[in-house]
C-alpha cells in the first residue's frame, strides 16, 4: 500500500538525518500518513514535522 511505502520513506529519512548528525538521536516516533481532509490540500499528509519538533525539544 502507499501509505505504508511513504512511511518506510520518511522512517529511512529520520534515520538517514540522524545519521549524518542533522537530527539528534531519538526513538522513532509513530508516524501517520493520512489522507487530508480537504482534496486541495494534496494527496497525503504526514504528522512527521510536528512529532519530531517534538522530540528534539525533550
Amino acid at each position: 500500500m502507499l501509505k505504508d511505502t511513504l512511511r518506510v520513506v520518511v522512517e529511512q529519512a529520520i534515520v538517514a538525518a540522524q545519521a549524518d548528525g542533522t537530527l539528534p538521536t531519538f526513538p522513532m516516533p509513530d508516524i501517520q500518513i493520512l489522507r487530508p481532509k480537504q482534496a486541495d490540500h494534496g494527496d497525503y499528509s504526514c504528522n512527521v514535522a510536528m512529532i519530531t519538533a517534538a522530540a528534539i525539544r525533550q
